[in-house]
């Protein structure tokens, strides 16, 4: 995964980035943990700027930070990381209690699919710039 570059994507890339971006940031606010995910996933698997990880989730792309955010994130972090985005983002509580009642309706642990959660709140940041 390379950091910054239009690539294919172009515009729907840099969009798609931008929003998980803040879901990173939202994260990394909402727990210590999360951050220090961040910043080991970084150092381990993210590109360089004179040998030093870049952390900034705001210079990587897009499948480096939906990588990061489904494979790192405990489900403890996405408790806090939705705690906050309700808080940060109010008109996403009737699309979280829709989400819940769904997963109840059908048998489902809604803490269980991080692609899931992963799209609900991206969907919530990307429609409140402020996040």
């Amino acid at each position: 995964s390379c950091c910054c570059g239009g690539g294919a994507g172009g515009a729907a890339e840099e969009e798609e980035a931008a929003v998980f971006a803040r879901l990173v940031r939202l994260l990394q606010r909402g727990s210590h943990l999360a951050k220090r995910s961040w910043d080991a996933y970084c150092d381990k698997h993210g590109p360089r700027t004179k040998g030093v990880a870049i952390r900034d989730p705001r210079r990587h792309n897009s499948d480096f930070l939906r990588g990061f955010v489904l494979t790192e994130i405990p489900i403890s972090g996405w408790i806090v990381a939705v705690e906050q985005a309700l808080h940060e983002v109010p008109e996403l509580r009737d699309r979280w209690d829709d989400f819940i009642q769904f997963a109840g309706d059908q048998n489902k642990d809604p803490w269980a699919e991080p692609q899931m959660l992963v799209d609900i709140l991206a969907e919530g940041v990307a429609n409140n710039h402020d996040a």
